[in-house]
C-alpha cells in the first residue's frame, strides 16, 4: 500500500492496518485540467502507485536527457508517447484500478490520492504552456522540445515530477529517486556544460592555431639572395708589376665599403614574384592563389576573435595579455600592412596595389633601412610568435581543465553512488526494526 506522501510501512501487520483502515476512507472530489474525477483522500493500493510511476517515467526521461541532445532525440515518437501517457494518468484517475486485496473479498477499486491527483494536473499545465491544447491526442514534436527547454529553464517541472515520484511511491523510493532525478541529473547538467562550454573553447583554440599556423607558413615564404664575390668589386689578384702598392689600400676602404655596407634583404620566393624585362617586381605565377588564401584566413581570424570575445574573461588592461589579445595584434598587423590607403585588401582589389601590399606585410619591413619603419622591422613576425606560444598555453591550460573536469565527474557520480548506497542500507535496517 502507498500514501501520498511517500511515507513507507513494511510491516505486515502494519499493512493489515492499512487495508482495514482503506476500507472506511471515503473518495472526495479532484480537478484535473477542469474536469472532476474521484480520489481516495491520502491511500491507495500499491498497482495504483506502480501505474501511476509507470505513465510518469515517459516524463522523467525526456527531463533526464541532455539539453545538447535532447533537440535530436526528442521525435514525434517521443512526443505521442508523452501524450499517451497523459492520457493513460488521466484514464486512472477516471477509472481507478480494480485490485483483490483480500481473496475473502471482492475486488476493489482504487484511485489516485489526492496529491498524485494534483500532481497530473500541473504536468498537464506544465505541456499546455508549450501551447498544446490537448496534451492527450496533439502533442508536437516543436512542443515536447519546449516542454524539455521549460524543465531545464525552470524548477518547477522537476518539482512536479519529484512530487510526483514522492507521492506514489514508497518513502525509499522516492528519496531514491530524489537522488537520481536532482541530485544526479543537476551533477550531470552542469559538468555537462562546463565540459561543453571547454569543448567549444578548445575548438576555437585549435582552430586559431591552425590559423596561425598557416599565416606563419605563408610569412616564412620568403628568402634572400647571396651576394657576388668581393673580388667582383674589387681585384685581389691585380698583377703588382707596374702598379703603385698603395693603390691597394686606397681602393680597399670605399670597395669594402661599397660591398659590406650593402644589406642583404630578403624577398618573395620565386614563385611569389618575379622580375620582369625592365627590372621591375612583379606577381609571381603562384601569387595569386596566395593573396586569396591571405584574405582568407585574414577573414577566418577576425571569426575567431568574434568568438573569443564573449568568452574572455578579461579586463581591457589585461587583454592584451590573453590569447583574444594576441589574435587581435595579429589582425591589426593584416589590417594594417596588407592594405591599401588604410583599406584592408579584398579579391576585388587592384592586382597591382595588392601584390604591394602583400609584398609589405611578407617583407615585414626587414628590407626598409634608415627610414621611420625601419626600427619596425620584425614586428610582424614577433606578434605571430607571441600569437602562437599564447594558443599553445592556452591549449595545454584547457587540456588540464579537461583532466580536472573528468576527475570532478567520476568523484560526483562516486557520491551518488555512495548516497544510493547508503540509502538503502538505512530503509533496508528500518525494515528489519520494523518487522521484528
Amino acid at each position: 500500500m502507498f500514501r501520498g506522501r511517500g511515507k513507507i510501512v513494511l510491516s505486515f501487520k502494519a499493512e493489515g492496518r492499512r487495508r482495514n483502515a482503506m476500507s472506511s476512507i471515503s473518495l472526495v472530489p479532484v480537478t484535473i485540467d477542469g474536469v472532476t474525477y474521484q480520489a481516495n483522500v491520502e491511500y491507495t493500493a500499491s498497482q495504483v502507485g506502480q501505474a501511476y510511476q509507470q505513465y510518469l517515467q515517459t516524463f522523467v526521461d525526456v527531463f533526464n536527457m541532455s539539453a545538447s541532445s535532447a533537440t535530436t532525440n526528442i521525435t514525434q515518437t517521443t512526443a505521442d508517447q508523452m501524450s499517451a501517457a497523459i492520457q493513460q494518468l488521466l484514464d486512472l484517475a477516471k477509472n481507478g484500478l480494480q485490485v483483490q486485496v483480500d481473496p475473502s473479498l471482492p475486488p476493489k477499486t482504487y484511485y489516485m490520492t489526492v496529491e498524485m491527483a494534483n500532481n497530473v494536473d500541473l504536468l498537464v499545465q506544465s505541456l499546455k504552456a508549450t501551447g498544446a491544447a490537448d496534451p492527450t491526442s496533439a502533442l508536437t514534436v516543436e512542443q515536447a522540445q519546449q516542454w524539455k527547454s521549460l524543465s531545464a529553464a525552470s524548477p518547477v517541472i522537476s518539482t512536479i515530477l519529484t512530487a510526483a515520484i514522492s507521492a506514489s511511491g514508497e518513502a525509499n523510493r522516492s528519496l531514491q529517486s530524489l537522488v537520481e532525478l536532482i541530485y544526479v541529473k543537476t551533477g550531470n547538467e552542469v559538468l555537462g556544460d562546463s565540459m561543453a562550454s571547454l569543448e567549444n573553447a578548445l575548438q576555437i583554440t585549435k582552430d586559431s592555431l591552425n590559423i596561425l599556423n598557416d599565416l606563419q607558413t605563408m610569412h616564412n615564404r620568403i628568402t634572400t639572395y647571396s651576394k657576388s664575390a668581393f673580388s667582383s668589386t674589387f681585384n685581389l689578384h691585380r698583377p703588382a708589376v707596374g702598379s703603385d702598392p698603395s693603390l691597394f689600400r686606397n681602393q680597399y676602404p670605399s670597395a669594402a665599403s661599397a660591398y659590406f655596407g650593402k644589406p642583404i634583404d630578403p624577398v618573395l620566393n620565386p614563385d611569389l614574384a618575379s622580375t620582369n624585362a625592365a627590372g621591375s617586381t612583379v606577381p609571381g605565377v603562384d601569387f595569386q592563389a596566395a593573396l586569396t588564401q591571405l584574405i582568407t584566413l585574414r577573414n577566418r581570424l577576425q571569426d575567431e576573435i568574434n568568438q573569443l570575445i564573449p568568452v574572455t574573461s578579461a579586463t581591457s588592461a589585461t587583454v592584451g595579455d590573453t590569447l583574444l589579445g594576441k589574435l587581435q595584434a595579429v589582425l591589426k598587423d593584416l589590417n594594417t600592412y596588407f592594405a591599401v590607403s588604410g583599406v584592408p585588401v579584398t579579391a576585388s582589389t587592384n592586382t597591382a596595389d595588392a601584390f604591394k601590399a602583400f609584398k609589405t606585410w611578407m617583407l615585414d619591413n626587414l628590407d626598409q633601412h634608415s627610414n621611420a619603419n625601419a626600427g619596425k622591422a620584425g614586428l610582424i613576425q614577433q606578434n605571430l610568435t607571441f600569437a602562437i606560444t599564447a594558443g599553445e598555453s592556452t591549449n595545454d591550460s584547457q587540456k588540464e581543465q579537461v583532466r580536472r573536469y573528468l576527475y570532478v565527474f567520476e568523484e560526483y557520480y562516486k557520491s551518488a553512488s555512495a548516497i544510493l548506497q547508503a540509502l538503502t542500507q538505512i530503509i533496508t535496517k528500518m525494515a528489519q526494526n520494523i518487522a521484528k
